[in-house]
């Protein structure tokens, strides 16, 4: 059976995060952000740059836009993309030959 001050501090925290939730997601997105070689700052000079449309597709999104880095450590931050598109590379393993292969077999079934 769980202690008194176990349960309360519990409490305390899902209250907290009920009334804090803005704060609660900002914290969350900057530290997101700093884990792939963004920072919040970045984030919205990119935004703005790319008219808050993904740097591949040139779509908006209808949530937000997906911080893009190379694959290195530390990580170095590229564009903003759409959901779809930052999985789109993800499943290519980021491999530019892989993509460009990719390419020519739409093509070629579209003839």
């Amino acid at each position: 059976m769980p202690n008194s001050s176990s349960k309360k501090h519990k409490e305390y925290c899902k209250e907290y995060h009920r009334t804090h939730r803005e704060l609660w997601k900002v914290s969350m997105r900057r530290h997101a952000l700093k884990l792939v070689g963004w920072c919040m700052e970045l984030y919205d000079a990119r935004f703005k740059e790319q008219n808050g449309l993904c740097a591949i597709c040139g779509k908006p999104s209808v949530r937000n836009l997906d911080a893009d880095h190379e694959h290195v450590e530390p990580p170095i931050p590229r564009g903003l993309l759409c959901r779809t598109c930052n999985g789109g590379l993800g499943y290519f393993q980021d491999n530019p030959e892989l993509l460009r292969k990719a390419a020519d077999y739409i093509e070629f079934y579209r003839r």
